[in-house]
């Protein structure tokens, strides 16, 4: 069930943001994470309604749920900041590359005019 939530969570964010190429591409939310989990919209309600009866597991589940979402957030935003650095580190690279051959340009420019 903390894995089917997690996927629902996914989906209904992604959804969310970007509705109109979901539809495109024809998911459906839903449908896919019961294909996914190898269940149907039945066995997810009568799941849903035994764990929501059943408070204590129900907010346990949940809780489990919160805390992947936090941690694949949290594993995110390294990746994120990873990247983005390598990228700072890259246009850098470039720019020092366009500069060093702007002086070598300069500089053959300066010794063809001296003679």
């Amino acid at each position: 069930m903390v894995n089917v939530l997690i996927d629902m969570s996914f989906l209904t964010s992604a959804k969310g943001i970007n509705k109109t190429k979901i539809e495109e591409n024809g998911i459906v939310p839903e449908s896919y994470v019961y294909a996914k989990h190898n269940i149907d919209s039945l066995q997810f309600i009568e799941s849903n309604a035994y764990y929501t009866y059943n408070l204590k597991e129900y907010q346990d589940i949940i809780n489990r749920v919160t805390d992947s979402l936090n941690k694949l957030r949290d594993e995110y935003n390294v990746l994120a900041e990873e990247d983005e650095k390598e990228k700072k580190k890259q246009d850098s690279i470039k720019r020092s590359k366009r500069k060093n051959k702007g002086f070598l340009l300069d500089d053959s420019q300066a010794l063809m005019n001296k003679d």
